[in-house]
């Protein structure tokens, strides 16, 4: 494993800040602390990935398309997800074993994504055909394994970027693969991250004055019991309050990224923050 992790950092060395987006290494007690606080035991590849940099800043995407989360923010990304897991969020189904056919899974462990619709899980409760530590990508929904372990994941991703099939792309800011399709994905996923960077950003907000009408793009975690629903839009997130019909979201597809309308009310923090954010209209933006 020591070796993947040489042999990976020489191959992006090169890459312009890429390995001052590092964290410094994890500590052995905080890995025993992060292990007691989700009730797991982590293979010994994937503490000597924590050992060697305690995941990374999140500006690039180094591992292949993916970053990895630091301790802190694993630990609070599967807390808040355990606490918001609803039955109807998980619904999936391997006719393989690999894999458990499940509602919420808290052995899901959640420690890396694209900053889109893509997670990484670290799988501790597998199917019977499955092997503990696997590693589930879930996109939109539907999680799929294609590595029986973290050694596994990086070793490939090694062996792609030396011989070729994946290619570092500064505007992207991750290794995409070289071949039609995943061009053309490429290009989907920047007209997305473009609707995001030309809708309002956080600041933007306090400027709004009651009745004022927006639109803000970002990645909603709907709440359809109470009505308010969290969006992470550029500079940070808000509360929108309202119905927003049955945008289904959750652990393994991530939240949706949607356009939502909404009516600006009164200011909150003593009017000097952002007003109340009252929904008009809600929509997902198509990939």
């Amino acid at each position: 494993m020591k070796n993947i992790l040489h042999k990976f950092e020489q191959q992006i060395a090169d890459i312009d800040g890429a390995l001052d987006e590092f964290n410094p290494p994890a500590t052995a007690a905080e890995l025993d602390a992060a292990e007691r606080a989700l009730g797991v035991k982590f293979p010994e590849d994937f503490r000597q990935l924590y050992l060697w940099h305690n995941g990374d800043q999140g500006n690039q995407f180094l591992f292949g398309e993916f970053r990895i989360s630091s301790l802190a923010e694993l630990l609070e990304l599967n807390r808040s997800n355990r606490e918001s897991m609803e039955p109807t969020w998980q619904q999936v189904t391997d006719a393989s074993g690999v894999f458990k056919n499940c509602i919420a899974n808290s052995k899901w462990i959640q420690f890396g994504d694209n900053g889109g619709n893509t997670i990484l899980f670290l799988d501790m409760d597998p199917g019977q055909q499955g092997t503990p530590g696997q590693l589930l990508e879930a996109s939109d929904g539907e999680p799929v394994c294609r590595y029986r372990g973290i050694r596994e994941f990086l070793a490939d991703l090694t062996r792609k970027i030396a011989e070729g099939e994946l290619d570092w792309d500064d505007e992207a800011g991750c290794f995409m693969e070289t071949d039609e399709a995943s061009v053309a994905e490429l290009a989907s996923l920047k007209n997305r991250m473009n609707v995001v960077n030309d809708a309002p950003d956080l600041a933007a907000l306090s400027l709004l004055r009651p009745g004022d009408e927006v639109t803000l793009v970002g990645a909603i975690e709907p709440n359809q019991k109470t009505n308010k629903h969290q969006l992470y839009i550029r500079g940070g997130s808000v509360t929108v309050v309202g119905a927003i019909g049955k945008i289904s979201a959750g652990l393994v597809g991530g939240p949706p990224l949607v356009k939502v309308k909404v009516r600006a009310g009164k200011k909150t923090l003593l009017g000097m923050g952002a007003p109340t954010l009252e929904v008009v209209s809600c929509e997902r933006v198509p990939k």
